[in-house]
């Protein structure tokens, strides 16, 4: 297994790798000091003066019939090509892999997912809110968005919202 991981990781197909939290509890974990000092500090988050500038988040949580699967995947092909076309940095689909049911909330139950569906989550980097702003608004008035009833979900059961970053490690 890649990373050193294999105390409580499951390999994925797509070579994603799940580690338990319990492995990392138990095991040191090597974070450059400067790194763990800014965290520990709140310098983003507590010292306007030093804040960087952070991007602007998109995200989505949708129930796909999995029947619907390859129409899905085809669909957001065309569709994140005209957010990066209107100033989106990244737009990012994740078809639901390892999501629990919960004891009082789940994604699931969030957008009433039912036996044959799974959740999609989704998210859409922008530069900042302006830009999104924008972009959202042509991309309301572009052609090449389908009509609600087209779409391969019940948009109807999408729960979305913006995000303001509020802590961001380097990958």
């Amino acid at each position: 297994m890649a990373s050193g991981l294999t105390h409580g990781a499951r390999e994925h197909k797509d070579v994603c790798f799940r580690p338990k939290v319990e492995s990392f509890q138990s095991r040191p974990v090597s974070i450059p000091q400067a790194l763990v000092r800014r965290i520990l500090e709140g310098e983003q988050a507590n010292d306007p003066s030093k804040e960087t500038i952070m991007s602007y988040i998109d995200g989505f949580v949708i129930a796909v019939p999995n029947a619907n699967r390859e129409q899905f995947i085809e669909h957001a092909r065309t569709l994140d090509v005209i957010f990066l076309e209107v100033g989106a940095t990244r737009v990012v689909e994740c078809w639901g892999d390892d999501v629990p049911d919960g004891k009082l909330t789940d994604f699931r139950r969030a957008v009433h997912a039912t036996q044959d569906e799974s959740v999609v989550f989704s998210w859409i980097e922008w530069p900042d809110k302006a830009t999104r702003d924008a972009g959202m608004k042509k991309i309301m008035e572009d052609p090449r968005m389908p009509a609600p009833g087209d779409m391969p979900f019940d948009g109807k059961r999408m729960i979305f919202g913006g995000f303001k970053p509020v802590v961001s490690l380097p990958g």
